[in-house]
């Protein structure tokens, strides 16, 4: 033979040396399955000496648990050739035959043939267990518990010799381990109140009659007797009710008035949900809830007065109420009071309810004093009822804020007057039919809030006027569409008209005069800042707004060049189409379309309209001494639009306003000829025509 190459060397070596190394494993491997065998029918011999009747249903199991006995009996060779794997074959009996199946799989069907023996073997002798306990009509939960009960009296029996044997340990297991000392004593409180279950069970299988009787819902009475042993309310009634008011009225109690208004919380969170209000008192009638609410909002006022033992003044401060000495005694029930009427002002949807209740709590403002958190909670809830829809509620909010602006101590004033401010100014976003009066009253009532106080009033105006001067200065200044609508909108347009009717009102006050000039100059730059026949509905509305401003301060605002403006409008020297479109609300238009501007009633509207401002523009100066030189233009710009009009109705309009003019004009400068002091004579100037004008012996145009 040849020599052999270096090549078959090492096949010979890896392919024969793998096949011998593969047949040990092998071998080992079906030991160690065997090993598995014995000690699965170890365990099933177990099992079977434990139960008699498990036992005798299979009878192969001595011949498992003698091979089995037989491992135990293992010499060395045997052992280190893999007998061991018998001892511990039910800890890596899984994991072995899963590495078993990876590597030959002849050997992993035969570890799950023995597997499914063993599994066969023990399902047959749990099968049998079970139909022999069936046949011998035995429960085996009831076997079971026999069982444990057996050991829970073993075990207490252990725990009283240990308690005679050594006492002394036994008291330090009843200090640190009272769970073992008390083992087994649940288990038969679980099992008292299961036989408890089980007689009231036996106890509800009654007659039809009874059935019927246990079904039937209780009456009301019965109910209002049984609720408060199950939910731990007290039923308030009428006659605690009564007991409680007279006390408090006739003795002003705390104790009686911390039951009242115990009550009061419940009655003002009616309608709440258990989460939010827990009471261990219930109200029992309708009756009951009237009697009581009328009372506290009625008479609370009073009491707590007599409590700070400030009855006997007649006027209270709220200085008084915050230096009284009882303060600190009342105070968590001045809380309880105000807090609940405030969340009850919040919950009413009833206008009448909501009135009452706003005028009984007028009288309770004073109390507000010492609280100022509470102040804030309740201005901020009457502004919003002043908001509403509700006519009568919110002239009674309107009131309520008038009083704690002029009851409580700085900041409650300057408050009241942003939040009223605030509240027109949220409401005059949009106007309609419907909301021309709201606002209106709105407007009304800011005029009447700003009146109490001149000084305070002055930095809050000024602040708004600035505000709006800002406005159009911006819009003057980008000239963009969205700059031109942040001033020709509602909101602005309401806000201009409020401030002239604010100064005109208090006129007379010469805290507020600074601001006539501002607030004019920020009118007529809204007037020109789109000089368009589209924005004449505005036009007119700022000029009657100025007309007013300058008719109460006295002052001479040049509204002549304004209205003039209008009637030079191509439009009107040209006839109007007929049919072009109808004619709005010009009270409720800011811009007008471009069919409407060519429509005969549009066009008449504003003739009569401009003619009429300009004549009651000219009349307030009628009696001054500079009247001639104050019509001299208007008569001139009258008498050329009514020979370039085209419109007779219009042209006639013109002739008899401008005739008016005339005659006045020739009268003030007959009478100014016959004068004998000079101009710089302001008292003597002041005086002209004042006999005439008082007399209304002036020819008015």
């Amino acid at each position: 033979m040849g020599k052999i190459k270096k090549g078959v060397k090492k096949f010979q070596k890896k392919i024969a040396g793998g096949a011998v190394h593969k047949k040990r494993k092998l071998h080992f491997r079906r030991d160690k399955a065997d090993a598995a065998k014995a000690a699965a029918a170890a365990a099933a011999a177990t099992a079977s000496a434990e139960s008699p009747v498990l036992g005798a249903s299979k009878p192969g199991a001595n011949k498992q648990s003698s091979k089995a006995k037989r491992a135990e009996e293992l010499d060395v060779d045997d052992f280190l050739n893999g007998g061991f794997m018998a001892v511990d074959a039910d800890r890596d009996q899984d994991s072995d035959i899963a590495d078993s199946s990876d590597d030959e799989p002849d050997t992993a069907a035969l570890a799950s043939d023995d597997e499914q023996d063993a599994y066969d073997a023990t399902s047959a002798a749990a099968d049998g267990a079970s139909s022999s306990d069936e046949s011998d009509g035995v429960d085996p939960v009831q076997a079971q518990n026999k069982q444990y009960k057996s050991e829970i009296a073993s075990h207490q029996a252990q725990l009283e010799a240990l308690k005679q044997q050594d006492p002394e340990f036994y008291e330090y297991l009843q200090q640190t381990d009272q769970e073992l000392l008390n083992f087994g004593q649940d288990d038969d409180e679980d099992e008292e109140a299961e036989e408890e279950e089980k007689e009231g069970d036996m106890a509800g299988d009654l007659s039809d009659g009874d059935q019927e009787e246990n079904m039937r819902p209780p009456s009301d009475g019965q109910a209002q007797l049984e609720e408060p042993s199950t939910s731990g309310q007290k039923h308030v009634s009428s006659a605690m009710v009564d007991a409680w008011c007279k006390a408090a009225k006739n003795n002003a109690s705390p104790a009686a008035m911390h039951k009242l208004l115990q009550a009061y919380r419940l009655a003002c969170h009616y309608g709440d949900s258990e989460e939010e209000v827990h009471e261990t008192m219930k109200i029992s009638s309708s009756a009951v809830f009237n009697k009581l609410m009328l009372f506290v909002l009625k008479e609370a006022d009073h009491i707590f007065l007599r409590m700070l033992s400030l009855d006997e003044q007649t006027s209270v401060t709220a200085r008084d109420v915050q230096k009284s000495k009882r303060l600190k005694k009342v105070e968590s029930l001045l809380k309880s009071f105000l807090g609940n009427s405030l969340h009850l002002l919040g919950q009413m949807t009833d206008s009448a309810m909501l009135t009452f209740t706003l005028r009984r709590l007028r009288a309770s403002v004073i109390l507000l004093a010492p609280f100022v958190k509470l102040q804030r909670k309740f201005l901020r809830q009457v502004l919003t009822i002043f908001g509403g829809a509700d006519k009568a509620p919110r002239l009674q909010a309107l009131l309520f804020i008038r009083h704690m602006a002029a009851m409580l101590p700085p900041p409650a004033l300057e408050l009241a007057l942003k939040g009223v401010y605030r509240s027109f100014v949220q409401n005059a976003k949009f106007v309609n039919a419907a909301s021309v009066p709201h606002i209106h009253f709105m407007a009304s009532c800011v005029v009447e809030m700003f009146g109490l106080d001149m000084a305070a009033s002055y930095q809050q105006a000024f602040s708004a006027i600035r505000q709006l001067a800002v406005l159009l200065r911006g819009a003057l200044a980008m000239r963009t569409k969205d700059a031109f609508r942040e001033v020709y909108c509602w909101q602005t347009l309401n806000c201009l008209e409020l401030w002239a009717k604010l100064l005109a009102a208090h006129a007379d006050k010469q805290e507020l005069r600074p601001l006539v000039y501002p607030l004019t100059q920020v009118l007529i730059g809204a007037v020109r800042l789109v000089p368009t026949p589209r924005y004449f509905p505005l036009r007119l509305r700022c000029i009657r707004a100025l007309l007013a401003l300058g008719k109460a301060v006295h002052q001479f605002i040049p509204l002549s060049p304004l209205l003039l403006e209008m009637l030079q409008w191509g439009e009107l020297s040209k006839r109007p189409q007929a049919g072009a479109g109808g004619l709005p609300d010009l009270t409720l238009q800011l811009r007008v379309s471009k069919n409407t501007l060519r429509s005969p009633a549009f066009q008449e509207e504003i003739v009569s309209q401009v003619l009429e401002l300009l004549a009651e523009h000219l009349g307030q100066w009628s009696c001054s001494i500079a009247f001639p030189e104050l019509a001299h233009l208007p008569l001139l710009h009258l008498r050329k639009f009514s020979k370039q009009c085209k419109v007779e109705r219009f042209r006639t309009s013109s002739r008899a306003l401008a005739d008016a003019l005339d005659r006045n004009m020739a009268f003030v400068t007959q009478r100014r000829l016959q004068v004998d002091f000079s101009p710089k004579d302001t008292a003597e100037v002041n005086k002209f025509l004042q006999e005439e004008s008082a007399a209304n012996q002036v020819t008015q145009p």
